[in-house]
């Protein structure tokens, strides 16, 4: 089993940070799903160096990565490129063409774990707290099979 904290759109909010630490250091890998990159970093150099990060709409710049732990393929993006603030269909539909399990993201700053056919769409929400209190999630991975929770700071 492994466990990997999602993040997303931290907006330089270091204490919400700090506050997990506990949870970041004992984590097998973290996702930062943009938003701001320098806090992914941050993350890496203090936390866990099983990080993967994804820029944000301000970040300038725009990636996306398919990640697979323990037999579950995971599609890490922000969101803003598939227009998830309108509705999540472009977002479902790449995660079909890419053949992902499930596909995290954030730009929303609200939270969501929502099966739609065979792909899961996660969102975290936000660690900064703006629009929503700070979140994060939980997942576990174990054998082709996850378990995602949405936790508050």
């Amino acid at each position: 089993m492994k466990t990997i904290l999602c993040l997303s759109d931290t907006h330089g909010n270091k204490k919400g940070i700090d506050s997990i630490a506990t949870q970041l250091s004992e984590a097998d890998y973290v996702f930062h799903l943009g938003d701001v990159m320098s806090d992914a970093k941050y993350i890496k150099d203090n936390y866990n160096k099983n990080i993967f990060f994804i820029h944000g709409n301000c970040d300038n710049g725009d990636s996306e990565e398919i990640v697979e732990i323990e037999g579950v393929k995971f599609l890490l993006c922000h969101g803003h490129k598939y227009s998830v603030k309108s509705n999540l269909t472009k977002l479902h539909l790449a995660g079909i063409e890419k053949a992902v399990d499930v596909c995290c993201f954030g730009h929303t700053h609200e939270e969501i774990i929502e099966k739609f056919h065979n792909i899961t769409l996660l969102n975290p929400g936000t660690m900064s707290g703006v629009f929503s209190m700070g979140t994060y999630c939980y997942i576990t991975v174990f054998n082709g099979k996850f378990a995602g929770k949405i936790v508050n700071l």
